[in-house]
């Protein structure tokens, strides 16, 4: 008998981006901190991420690019397994972006 995922599904902002591995900053809508989101992204998204960082602008880290606080966030929805122990979302994995 094949074991069945229970996916849950939430809607996260994206903050920024790692530089070295692929990996996005993701957080809540009310702005605490949901992981790093490393699965299931398309190309598409990866360049409308890109693009997004050079609109709004964005300030670098060692280790990442954060994007400048603007009026509107740029969301997406994902799923995810559980939340870790830390409550972050555990395997968040892309689906779409929202509006």
């Amino acid at each position: 008998m094949a074991k069945v995922i229970n996916y849950r599904y939430t809607t996260v902002e994206i903050v920024g981006y790692r530089k070295s591995e692929f990996g996005w900053l993701i957080q809540f809508p009310n702005g605490k901190s949901a992981g790093l989101m490393e699965l299931g992204v398309p190309v598409e998204a990866w360049k409308t991420i890109y693009q997004y960082a050079k609109i709004v602008g964005s300030r670098e880290t060692k280790d990442y690019i954060l994007f400048s606080k603007a009026n509107e966030s740029l969301k997406c929805k994902v799923k995810y397994r559980a939340l870790s122990k830390v409550e972050y979302l555990r395997l968040p994995t892309f689906v779409e972006f929202a509006c």
